[in-house]
This record gives structure tokens, sequence and C-alpha cells, in this order.
């Protein structure tokens, strides 16, 4: 299991770009990756997520072969 939240060390940026060079890999080969939407409450507001504002949100969203969302009502 691995958790970019809490894996990356956001205050070193060698290690955020290090990681982001390297995540679409880890997604792609994962057997499930899951996105939690802690801002988002139905799926009307999806598209206001802060998800999307993360630079890794693309290689996230298309690199692996299982992707589950789950919103603050999980």
């Amino acid at each position: 299991a691995w958790s970019d939240t809490c894996c990356i060390d956001k205050d070193s940026s060698a290690e955020r770009q290090e990681a982001i060079g390297s995540m679409f890999s880890w997604y792609h080969r994962s057997s499930l990756t899951i996105a939690y939407l802690s801002d988002v409450s139905d799926t009307a507001s999806l598209a206001s997520s802060a998800w999307f504002k993360r630079v890794w949100t693309l290689q996230e969203l298309l690199a692996p072969p299982t992707l589950v969302f789950y919103m603050q009502d999980w």
C-alpha cells in the first residue's frame, strides 16, 4: 500500500519532482487505485474537487487499470 499524501515530503522539491516522475509507473502497476475526494459530497460537485488541481491527477486518472473514487460519505 502506498499513499501519495503520506509518502511524499511536499516540503522537499527534489523528492516531490522525483515522485511525480515515477507516479505513472506506480499507478500503472497497481491493481487498484483509490482516490479519496474529501471535498466532494455528490457527483455534481466532482469537477470542482481539489483533486483536479494536483500535478499528478492526470497520471492517477489514466495509468491505473482500476480507479475507484470515494467521496466524503464513503
